[in-house]
């Protein structure tokens, strides 16, 4: 049956790709040379958003995974930030300015992204995979819980990292990101919100990586940053921060392995079947959660936030932000939180956090975390 279902999709979904296929051969004979222009951006430099950042790698069974942090081993509590597609771990910039010193402070490059390793194989990208990276994450930062902050893809993680390791989110914090159970609600997910969802079918084809990298990733752009997806703030992303985007996308494997997290999402709930992908659905999540979602996301309806949750997440609390965009954690930053100007600091110190391949607890499925130990990065 999970088979079955599974190649019902990508037989729906053919005429988007076909339909695709048909754009870019227009977009490429228009005008070819701006469909094949690259922008070399590998010499680029980025600042930090705050002095005193700390850039480390951690090896989770081979997987090398970058997060930017500040404050560790201050003994505060650590807030562990999740981004979401196509970007990186400073869509959490406005975030990392107001609670430095406050929190210790991690923000991953979620596998798949940034400076963080992209693994091949739509397998690597199943939830098991990526519930064990934050876990990793977690335990190389020296801390057995987290307050866990995420959007969009983040969010989906998020929600089952605290439903499957409860010992793991001390509080959790989702953006435009809805619980895994409103996807399987008629009276959430219906025919309009398939329709708004339409574009991650398209995902599933590897003409979505043309579809995004050609012109110059001015697919990314316009999703970022023009209406009506685009971020309603004026100002929101300035060039800087696109480049950033666009760059990390243009690191071997990115692009492929941002949207493996869509295709790994559509197998592991049809023909693979998931052990974590399935418990997301029974097992309520006991963390303290704040939910966030936008009034002007194009990407969700209302609905996939305003009903149903109550059932799984045992202490909820739900917040609208008002004519803000999908990009909730830039767009409206002084809504979720209060934001403060950017730094102009320069890049932190890169080391690396190995983990052995020993086990953990808490971890929904192998693959399983190890221990962490400080070594130094390999340049």
């Amino acid at each position: 049956m999970g088979r079955l279902q599974y190649w019902a999709i990508m037989t729906l979904s053919s005429p988007l790709w076909l339909a695709a296929r048909a754009r870019l051969t227009a977009r490429f004979l228009r005008n070819p040379v701006r469909y094949c222009r690259k922008v070399d951006r590998r010499a680029m430099t980025f600042p930090d958003p705050v002095d005193g950042m700390a850039h480390l790698l951690v090896d989770n069974n081979g997987v090398k995974l970058h997060v930017a942090t500040h404050g560790l081993g201050t003994g505060k509590p650590l807030m562990l930030f999740l981004h979401g597609f196509p970007e990186t771990w400073a869509s959490w910039r406005h975030q990392i300015q107001e609670f430095a010193g406050q929190y210790e402070l991690v923000a991953m490059d979620m596998r798949g992204y940034g400076e963080s390793d992209a693994p091949k194989g739509v397998k690597n990208y199943t939830i098991d995979y990526l519930v064990s990276d934050v876990l990793v994450v977690v335990k190389a930062a020296g801390h057995a819980k987290c307050i866990l902050v995420a959007h969009d893809w983040g969010g989906s993680v998020a929600w089952h990292t605290a439903a499957l390791c409860p010992e793991v989110v001390d509080k959790l914090v989702v953006l435009c990101s809805p619980h895994p159970a409103a996807f399987k609600d008629p009276k959430r997910f219906t025919g309009e919100q398939l329709k708004r969802s339409s574009y991650m079918m398209m995902m599933l084809s590897s003409v979505a990586e043309s579809h995004i990298r050609n012109s110059d990733f001015r697919e990314v752009e316009r999703m970022l940053v023009e209406a009506p997806f685009g971020a309603r703030r004026a100002g929101t992303f300035s060039q800087q921060d696109i480049d950033r985007v666009k760059a990390a996308l243009a690191r071997p494997g990115s692009l492929t392995g941002g949207l493996n997290y869509y295709r790994a999402a559509i197998a592991q709930g049809t023909k693979w079947r998931l052990e974590a992908a399935e418990r997301i659905y029974d097992t309520p999540v006991v963390a303290p959660t704040l939910l966030m979602w936008a009034d002007q996301d194009l990407a969700f309806l209302p609905q996939m936030f305003q009903q149903g949750e109550d059932k799984l997440v045992e202490q909820l609390t739900v917040v609208c932000l008002r004519d803000c965009s999908h990009w909730a954690n830039q767009d409206r930053p002084e809504q979720p939180v209060l934001g403060r100007p950017a730094s102009t600091s320069n890049r932190g110190s890169m080391i690396m956090l190995k983990v052995d391949a020993s086990s953990a607890t808490g971890v929904p499925s192998s693959p399983r975390p190890g221990t962490p130990r400080l070594v130094p990065k390999q340049d």
